[in-house]
């Protein structure tokens, strides 16, 4: 995995690759995994998820599951950062 600002970079192509930010219902992580519960499993491009910089993407109904490896943490707070409404 990459660091720093591709960190961001990666976890913004995860987003958009789930849908954008309105499809997330929750995210979390899960060992080595960041576990991602979508509203709208159509809304999902696999093929963009699984060109990201992420050793596998598995999805059964509306879980989407991202093999991180030891960077699961780093990947999982840019995203939860990102999913954050932004202050006034």
């Amino acid at each position: 995995m990459e660091e720093g600002g591709a960190m961001r970079s990666t976890a913004e192509g995860v987003i958009a690759g789930l849908g954008g930010l309105e499809n997330i219902a929750t995210a979390r992580v899960c060992v080595t995994r960041v576990r991602v519960e979508v509203i709208d499993p159509e809304s999902v491009d696999l093929a963009v998820l699984r060109a990201l910089d992420v050793h596998a993407v598995a999805m059964s109904g509306v879980v989407v599951q991202l093999v991180v490896g030891s960077r699961v943490h780093d990947l999982a707070a840019e995203i939860h950062e990102l999913l954050q409404p932004e202050s006034a």
